[in-house]
């Protein structure tokens, strides 16, 4: 019973290291650090296609509006 409670503490510690992050390597990043670098990369690809269809509306209307 003692061995299995072992077991299971350390592959509890592997999973906490893997999604905390593990503090003494600065070089395995965390699954949060890694959502949140998603998250950021998504907010700016989001801003950059708004960005270009504005202006593709703008040109789009002035292109319309000097017909007239």
């Amino acid at each position: 019973m003692e061995d299995e409670i072992k077991y299971i503490k350390e592959k509890l510690d592997d999973i906490y290291i893997a999604i905390m992050g593990d503090p003494t390597d600065a070089t395995k990043l965390c699954l949060n650090v890694r959502i949140d670098r998603l998250e950021q990369s998504n907010i700016l690809k989001s801003k950059i296609i708004f960005g270009l269809i504005i202006g593709v509306a703008g040109a789009l209307g002035q292109t319309i509006a000097s017909f007239f």
